[in-house]
């Protein structure tokens, strides 16, 4: 499934924030309200496992199965 990050940044005060691409809104049926939300039913599953994701994209729900891969390492 290949989702779409933010194609763009927006200013607010001092911060500029990623804007654009698509939204989780639930992952294998429960709802994701934040990115913390999503990332808590991630830590559920392990690499290889399939799973179900709905999005929000150019303002359209869309579901997707997928499979989780390795979370890749930070420099």
């Amino acid at each position: 499934a290949k989702l779409r990050g933010s194609n763009r940044t927006l200013q607010v005060g001092n911060i500029r924030l990623p804007v654009g691409g698509d939204i989780v809104v639930e992952f294998n049926g429960e709802t994701v309200a934040d990115s913390e939300g999503l990332i808590r039913e991630i830590r559920k599953h392990r690499p290889g496992d399939q799973a179900r994701i709905k999005i929000l994209r150019n303002g359209r729900f869309q579901e997707k199965k997928i499979v989780l891969g390795e979370r890749p390492q930070r420099e």
